[in-house]
């Protein structure tokens, strides 16, 4: 069972580093812009690259869910209490998750 915790824990780790690496280039990419401000064209390509990143959250945050709703049942299964807790909070978590990045256009705009 740890073996697949751990191997579960290994591949969020990288798609959470390939979010930031992901996000930092399309960072670039606003910001490369020749004009001193935000014009039409910028403004555009900043929403898309927010909507971009806040697409890939939710996702994320339904990984997330998925994998504090496993920890639950294994932990009801083996009538492990901390497990449990843990569970609910990593299930929490990628609840938060979720929800930012569907609302994401509610913070930008």
């Amino acid at each position: 069972m740890k073996k697949y915790k751990s191997i579960i824990s290994k591949r969020i780790s990288k798609i959470a580093a390939s979010m930031i690496i992901l996000s930092s280039r399309m960072t670039e990419m606003i910001y490369a812009a020749p004009t001193g401000g935000l014009t039409s064209e910028a403004d555009t390509k900043f929403n898309l690259i927010v909507n971009t990143i806040a697409g890939y959250g939710f996702k994320f945050g339904l990984l997330i869910i998925f994998y504090g709703a496993i920890q639950i049942g294994l932990a009801f299964k083996n009538d492990n209490p901390d497990g449990k807790v843990q569970g609910a909070r990593t299930a929490i978590a990628g609840l938060i998750v979720a929800a930012v990045s569907a609302g994401a256009d509610k913070f930008i705009s």
